[in-house]
């Protein structure tokens, strides 16, 4: 009986030192932002479960400053708030105020998704 005891007990150990993993990338997050100088307003980050995955949204900071959801890996799915978000390598458009063809070309961030259509395009 008591073996069965100290079993359960060290189970039960087991199973509440799991709940309490931390997540990598956002403690790296938030001790970047906590590097930056102080946000106005404060900085946040609001944990959700949205669709069974954990994601995590950072508010704006300012008005010209885009708010961010971030994944459990720390990539970006969206700016919620409608704020601009650029997913394309380049844009071609009509300026609206001389009427000229204007093209933006940036280069893509290094990440294993973009390096890949960088590579086919070669």
């Amino acid at each position: 009986m008591k073996n069965i005891i100290n079993v359960f007990l060290v189970v039960l150990c087991l199973l509440l030192s799991a709940c309490k993993k931390e997540n990598a990338c956002i403690e790296r997050k938030i001790k970047s932002i906590k590097s930056e100088k102080v946000w106005n307003p404060p900085a946040e980050i609001w944990q959700y479960k949205y669709n069974g995955q954990t994601v995590y949204y950072i508010p704006p900071r300012c008005c010209d400053i885009a708010s961010v959801l971030l994944d459990e890996h720390c990539s970006i799915i969206c700016s919620p708030d409608a704020s601009i978000s650029l997913h394309a390598r380049s844009i071609s458009f009509i300026h609206p105020i001389n009427l000229q063809p204007t093209t933006i070309t940036a280069n893509p961030p290094n990440d294993k998704l973009w390096n890949y259509f960088v590579e086919i395009a070669l």
